[in-house]
């Protein structure tokens, strides 16, 4: 199957990027099973747009066109709008609130709040929790990578926030394994929640 024009400039893009200007048009041409008159073209083109800038010796980089459409991406709100009509469909199905939240700065940030009581809670879109004390962000740290899941237990203790609020690192990090065998987390779970838990 033939590649299109647009196909074929993407590819390249993405290749330049990549390579970080370390590589000659030519060399990439060739790596990419491209003809090099093909790929002039396409580099011509996308320098022309701002999407890549000359590097010199027929080496490119990532143009002002391409850098300032990168700042405009926000991942976090991307996943917040591909999830929210799973959520909607899993708040209705259940008629439980369900919430989305992101871990960023060892804060939870909530983006997303539906269901039939969503209301009546306090937590708003935008607001941030810290993790340590919330459903959420237990479920957060509970599957980061163990690396940063160690450095954030060792800036422990934490403050209380609430009378069960989990303050100690040592049984916060048993929290968490508990959350991950478990598959959830309660915001502040008293003795006699994780008494019945364990149970």
């Amino acid at each position: 199957m033939s590649l299109s024009s647009l196909q074929k400039g993407l590819i390249l893009l993405d290749a330049v990027v990549e390579d970080g200007g370390r590589s000659s048009v030519a060399s990439l041409a060739r790596s990419l099973g491209m003809p090099v008159a093909t790929a002039h073209r396409h580099i011509s083109a996308l320098v022309a747009a701002g999407y890549l800038s000359s590097a010199g010796y027929g080496r490119h980089i990532a143009g002002p066109r391409l850098c300032a459409m990168v700042q405009k991406v926000d991942e976090k709100q991307i996943i917040t709008n591909v999830a929210a009509p799973i959520l909607n469909r899993l708040a209705a199905k259940t008629g439980c609130v369900v919430q989305l939240g992101t871990f960023e700065n060892d804060m939870v940030t909530y983006r997303l709040k539906t269901g039939e009581s969503a209301g009546e809670l306090f937590t708003k879109v935008g607001m941030q929790l810290e993790a340590y004390c919330s459903g959420i962000g237990k479920v957060l740290l509970a599957h980061l990578p163990a690396p940063l899941q160690k450095a954030y237990l060792a800036t422990g203790p934490f403050p209380a926030l609430t009378p069960h609020t989990i303050t100690d690192s040592d049984l916060l990090k048993d929290e968490l394994d508990r959350v991950v065998h478990l598959g959830f987390a309660l915001d502040c779970p008293s003795s006699e929640h994780l008494a019945q838990i364990a149970a």
